[in-house]
């Protein structure tokens, strides 16, 4: 599969552990290719390597800074195409860790076969795409109906229940009067007689 042609075609500037090489891709005069990669996982650089191998001679420097752009000048390209290697310089990145990175460069318009493809996406995290869920199923008891002991669904707050008729009070019996004895008249004490003294006439 050949990569894309598109206006930039932007390149995950990572180390591959399999040291696999990023798939080649065909570009025109005009078309800039970008490097991007996470300055936390370590330095990276991008040179171009007249050799198209690991070999640094003559190794011109791009950038080391993320994001590092290059755009496609005639002298990179020819109309039969020409192919540039990019590559990361760091340590063994571009012998033992797949950062290499081949164009080839034509100079108006590419040829039938190199028929672009879907562009080369960055490796950044993306969030897997969702699922959609089954839809809810509506709860098949009316809020309004009345209430037959089971669970309702809506709403999700404890309804008030407001009585169907009118709450009759009982009346209030009047209490019964209680009876008041009227006092009785307070006792007469009689008077006291005073005692008769008898006389006493002694015999003889």
């Amino acid at each position: 599969n050949r990569c894309t042609l598109a206006a930039v075609i932007t390149i995950p500037w990572t180390t591959k552990a399999n040291n696999a090489p990023f798939e080649q891709a065909y570009a025109v005069v005009g078309d800039v290719v970008e490097f991007i990669w996470d300055q936390a996982e370590g330095p990276h650089n991008v040179f171009i390597h007249p050799t198209r191998t690991c070999n640094q001679t003559g190794r011109i420097a791009i950038g080391n800074i993320s994001p590092v752009y290059y755009s496609f000048m005639e002298d990179d390209a020819s109309p039969e195409g020409n192919t540039l290697m990019f590559a990361c310089d760091v340590e063994n990145h571009c012998e033992e860790l797949g950062m290499r990175f081949r164009v080839t460069v034509y100079s108006t318009t590419l040829p039938p076969w190199a028929a672009p493809v879907a562009p080369i996406a960055p490796t950044q995290p993306t969030p897997a795409p969702v699922s959609p869920t089954e839809a809810p199923v509506a709860p098949t008891l009316d809020p309004t109906a009345s209430i037959t002991g089971e669970p309702t669904f809506f709403p999700t707050w404890s309804p008030t229940i407001s009585p169907t008729a009118t709450p009759v009070v009982p009346a209030t019996l009047a209490p019964t009067a209680v009876p008041v004895i009227p006092p009785t008249s307070a006792p007469v004490v009689p008077e006291t007689v005073a005692p008769t003294l008898v006389a006493v006439i002694p015999t003889e």
